[in-house]
Parts: C-alpha cells; sequence; structure tokens
C-alpha cells in the first residue's frame, strides 16, 4: 500500500521590505509505505512493515498587530523558515508458536530533523537580528512480548528497550539598545574617577559621556552560540496474568 500527500499554501500574509506576498507561503509532503508479508512456507507467520516520510517548509504565520485587521503585513527582512524533515520505520513480527502461545517483536526507529532560521526582531534592523536553531533527533525501540490464553487463563510477558539521542545547535544575534546596557551616571562616576562616593560635577560628566556614547552608538549586537547533546535510555520489563472463575 503507498500514499501521498502534498499540500502547499502560497499565504496571506505580505511582506513590503522583501517584496513578497507569500510570506508564510507552506509547502508539505507526506509519503506512506506499508507492506505485509504472511509466508505459506511458515504457519502463523506475519510480518508487516510500515515506512513513513515527512517534508515540510513553512515561513512566518505572525503579523504586525498595528497594522492588523486592516492590513495583513509583516516588516522583516529577514525570510524566516521553518523546516521539519523526518523518517519513520517500524517493522512487526507475530508467530502463532501454539494454539495457546503467541510471540510478537515490535521493531520502531525515528529520525527527525527541526531547522529554523527567524527574524527576531521581526523588523528592518538588518541581519544581525537573525536566530538559527537546528535540532536531529534518532530514536529507536524495540518490544519483544509472549502473549498465551488458555481457558482459565490469559497473559503476557515481555521486555521493552528504548533510546534517544537529541543534537541541537542555536545559533542567535540579538539587538540590545546601548541606554539599557550602559550602567547610571553615579556608577560610571565611581568607575571612571575611582571613587565611591563621586561629587556632583563627576556626576554630570559621566552622564555626558554616557549620553554621547548612546549617541554614537544606539544599539549593538549580542551573539548566543549553544550546542547541546542528549541521550535517554529506558529499559523495562512487564508482564500480567490474568484468571477467569
Amino acid at each position: 500500500r503507498l500514499a501521498v500527500d502534498d499540500t502547499s499554501s502560497d499565504g496571506w500574509i505580505t511582506n513590503p521590505p522583501l517584496n513578497t506576498d507569500e510570506s508564510d507561503r507552506r509547502e508539505a509532503t507526506t509519503f506512506r509505505a506499508k507492506a505485509l508479508w504472511t509466508p505459506a512456507s511458515v504457519d502463523g507467520l506475519s510480518l508487516s512493515l510500515n515506512y513513513t516520510n515527512i517534508d515540510s517548509v513553512t515561513g512566518d504565520g505572525r503579523v504586525l498587530e498595528s497594522a492588523y485587521p486592516s492590513q495583513r503585513i509583516t516588516r522583516e527582512n529577514l525570510q524566516t523558515r521553518i523546516g521539519d524533515e523526518g523518517d519513520i520505520a517500524s517493522l512487526i513480527v507475530d508467530y502463532e508458536l501454539s494454539d495457546i502461545w503467541t510471540l510478537t517483536s515490535g521493531t520502531a526507529y525515528t529520525d527527525s530533523a527541526l531547522d529554523s532560521f527567524i527574524d527576531t526582531t521581526r523588523d528592518e534592523t538588518g541581519g544581525a537580528s537573525a536566530s538559527q536553531f537546528n535540532s536531529n533527533d534518532k530514536i529507536t525501540s524495540q518490544e519483544f512480548r509472549a502473549s498465551f490464553q488458555t481457558e482459565r487463563f490469559r497473559g503476557l510477558f515481555g521486555l521493552f528497550l528504548y533510546n534517544q539521542q537529541r543534537d541541537t545547535v542555536q545559533d542567535a544575534t540579538s539587538i540590545v539598545g546601548t541606554d539599557l546596557a550602559l550602567p547610571d551616571p553615579f556608577t560610571i562616576a565611581q568607575l571612571f574617577f575611582m571613587t565611591p562616593t563621586p561629587s556632583e560635577l563627576q556626576i554630570a560628566q559621566a552622564a555626558a559621556i554616557r549620553q554621547a556614547t548612546v549617541g554614537l552608538q544606539p544599539s549593538f549586537p549580542v551573539d548566543f552560540d549553544r550546542t547541546s547533546d542528549l541521550e535517554i535510555d529506558n529499559r523495562a520489563i512487564f508482564g500480567e496474568i490474568e484468571y477467569f472463575l
């Protein structure tokens, strides 16, 4: 069995700085395949293989609140892009060992990636306001199960194994106002004149220095870089028995 779903949307948000009316354009494709095998040579055996691939890209669906609803616009000068791609595969094996016992094995694997590029200031301040995020997840799970049923009893015993590995990289640059970053004139005077109790003249001089600095450099970029690795391992033994009166 095969199935494909392909969806696209031109969007409804206009971006004047980038001269586009498809700022929130979205494209998504999903592919699914399933195969079932019941070999005639092995009575009671069935294998089911499933595979799914997902690939989607979307823009920014946020609008400028001050202009909405009369205008559906955004003023980003960097095109926001959010991409999501993943592969999911699973294999289920069932074997009727006898009239009483059934053995089942379930194996699953997922490999997914998230990639985003966002204009953090959402205006026309320039390339210094970009934020990029990349995350990759690999998940593997395995389950073994033995189940049985008689006239009086029904139950199962099993083992479950799970492993997840995630790698994340984040790179962001924010615009910080110099007026907010600089200390007050009193503190500047303490540092500049090296005195715990600066005079009024020294505080006034520090205020003038502060004002001149803000005038020359109203804002400045601050870079933020982070990488992280995560690994999760889970193991479980389970079982249950039911007795019919």
